[in-house]
C-alpha cells in the first residue's frame, strides 16, 4: 500500500487534478492526502478527476478563513476508513491522520497536544502525514530564518508520542520559494512504532513538484527484492554441541574442482547450508526442551498448593529452572548481537527500543533506490550493476604508466629478509614466543 500527501493550492485547477491523477497511477497511489483545497463546501469537489474511475472514499475539511481545508481519498477495497480503519491483511485498527499546522507557534502548541491526546485514546497503529509548517533542526532550512523554540517543541511532540519518521529519498527540501531562492522541509510522514516494526524497509521519497511550491511525498511500503541477505552468525552457537562437527563434515564432503575463488565459495556455500540445516534442528530440539521444562515447571507450582517440596522435588525444580534461564539467556544474546547494541544496562528483548533499534538499523542501511541518469530507479539488478560500476570505478588506476625512481644508497632489506616476511611460522618460533609469554600467564 502506498501513501501520498500534496499541497496543491487549490483543487479547481484542471491541470492539479490531471498532474495527482498521473502520480497515482504511475506510482500505485491507495491513500491521497491534499493540503490546501480552497473549497469552503467539500462536497461540491469532484474527486473523480484525481483518482479516475476506480473504487473511491473519501473525507474532507471545509476551508475556513486561513485553514484552506484539506481532502483525504483512499481505495475501498485496500483501506476500509472512516475515522480509522483496518488494511487488508492487518488485524490491527489503523489510524490515518492529515496534518496542515497552523503558523503561530501557540497554535502549534495546542495541535500537537491534541495529536497526543488522541493518540492515548485510540489504539491501533498511527500515520501522520501532511504539512507541518515546521523543521525539526537548522540544517533543513536554506536562506530562511530559524527559531529553535518551536523546533525544540515539535522534536519533543516526537519524542513523546513516539513517533518516528523514515529517511527521505529523492530531496532535501520538501517546500521552494522566491523562484528556489528560500527551501524548507515542512511536508512529514511520521509513523508509529508498530508501522515501523511491521514495514521497517519502506520507502519514503519526494516526487517532482511541477505544479505545486511543494514536493509530493509517497510513503511506499512494498519491499524490493535484492536477493539473498548475508549469512549471519551468532557467538552462542559456538557455545552448542555439535557445530564443530557440523563445519569439519561439511568441509570434507565439498568435492569442487575449478579456479580457488570459486572453490573457497563453493566450500562456504556448503558450509552455510550445513549451519542452516544444523542451527534449524537445534532450534527446533530447544523449544520442544523449553516446552517440556515449561509444563515440568507448572507442575510442580501445582504439586506446591498442597504439599511441600522434598529435598529431590526441590533439586529438581531447580534444574528445570536453570535449563529455560539458559535457553532464554541464549535467545537473548542472538538478539543483542543482531541489534549491534551495547548495552550500558541489560535491557529487555521486548521493549520497545530494543526492537525500534533494530528496524531503524534496518530502514539507515537499506537502499530502496537510485538515481540513475537522473532518473528514480527501484529496479535492483539494475542498482546492483550502478553499485558495482561505482566502486569498480574507484580502485581503477587513474595513470597506468607510472615513472620510475632511481634512489642510491638507500637501506633496503635482502632478498631473504622480504622470504622471511611472508613465510608461514614455524613451530620453534610458535613455541619461543609462547615461553617469552610465561609471565602473562594466569595461576
Amino acid at each position: 500500500m502506498n501513501y501520498l500527501t500534496i499541497n496543491i493550492r487549490g483543487v479547481g485547477n484542471a491541470q492539479n487534478a490531471a498532474w495527482i491523477k498521473k502520480i497515482k497511477r504511475e506510482h500505485g497511489i491507495c491513500f491521497i492526502v491534499i493540503q490546501e483545497t480552497k473549497y469552503a463546501d467539500g462536497s461540491k469537489i469532484n474527486f473523480k478527476r484525481f483518482w479516475g474511475n476506480f473504487p473511491l472514499d473519501s473525507d474532507w475539511v471545509n476551508s475556513e478563513g486561513r485553514l484552506r481545508g484539506m481532502a483525504c481519498l483512499w481505495d475501498p477495497g485496500i483501506l476500509n476508513l472512516l475515522v480509522c480503519g483496518t488494511i487488508r491483511g492487518i488485524a490491527e485498527q489503523v489510524n490515518v491522520m492529515s496534518i496542515y499546522a497552523p503558523q503561530a507557534t501557540s497554535s502549534k502548541r495546542a495541535l500537537w497536544e491534541h495529536v497526543k491526546e488522541l493518540k492515548e485514546t485510540r489504539g491501533g497503529i498511527r500515520i501522520i502525514l501532511g504539512d507541518f509548517n515546521q523543521v525539526r533542526s537548522a540544517d533543513v532550512r536554506k536562506n530562511c530564518n530559524f527559531d529553535p523554540a518551536p523546533a525544540a517543541d515539535f522534536n519533543s511532540f516526537i519524542y513523546e508520542a513516539n513517533f518516528v519518521e523514515y529517511l527521505m529519498n529523492g530531496s532535501k527540501f520538501t517546500r521552494w520559494l522566491d523562484g528556489g531562492n528560500k527551501m524548507s522541509k515542512l511536508d512529514r510522514m511520521l509513523v508509529c512504532d508498530r508501522f515501523w516494526g511491521l514495514w521497517p524497509t519502506a520507502s519514503l521519497r519526494t516526487l517532482p513538484r511541477n505544479l505545486s511550491d511543494h514536493c509530493p511525498l509517497m510513503l511506499t511500503i512494498i519491499s524490493n527484492d535484492f536477493g539473498h541477505i548475508p549469512f549471519k552468525f551468532f557467538n552462542t552457537w559456538l557455545t552448542k554441541p555439535g557445530l564443530d562437527t557440523v563445519v569439519r563434515s561439511a568441509v570434507a564432503s565439498c568435492n569442487f574442482t575449478g579456479p580457488p575463488d570459486v572453490s573457497l565459495a563453493e566450500k562456504l556455500r556448503c558450509i552455510k547450508r550445513a549451519v542452516k540445516e544444523w542451527n534449524k534442528k537445534t532450534k527446533k530440539e530447544e523449544n520442544v526442551c523449553l516446552n517440556n521444562e515449561e509444563e515440568e515447571i507448572k507442575r510442580l507450582d501445582l504439586f506446591c498448593v498442597t504439599r511441600d517440596l522434598s529435598g529431590g522435588k526441590k533439586a529438581d525444580y531447580v534444574e528445570h529452572k536453570n535449563k529455560v534461564n539458559i535457553i532464554n539467556d541464549t535467545r537473548l544474546k542472538e538478539l543483542h548481537q543482531k541489534s549491534r547494541v551495547k548495552w550500558a544496562v541489560e535491557g529487555d528483548e521486548n521493549s520497545t527500543f530494543f526492537h525500534g533499534f533494530i528496524n531503524s538499523r534496518v530502514a539507515r542501511s537499506r537502499m530502496n533506490g537510485l538515481f540513475i541518469d537522473g532518473k528514480w530507479c527501484v529496479d535492483p539488478p539494475r542498482i546492483k550493476d550502478e553499485v558495482r560500476k561505482f566502486f569498480e570505478n574507484k580502485f581503477v588506476e587513474p595513470t597506468p604508466s607510472r615513472p620510475n625512481f632511481t634512489c642510491h644508497h638507500i637501506k633496503k632489506l635482502t632478498d631473504t629478509q622480504s622470504m622471511s616476511l611472508i613465510s608461514p611460522f614455524s613451530f620453534n618460533e610458535v613455541k619461543k614466543c609462547n615461553l617469552g609469554l610465561w609471565w602473562r600467564q594466569g595461576p
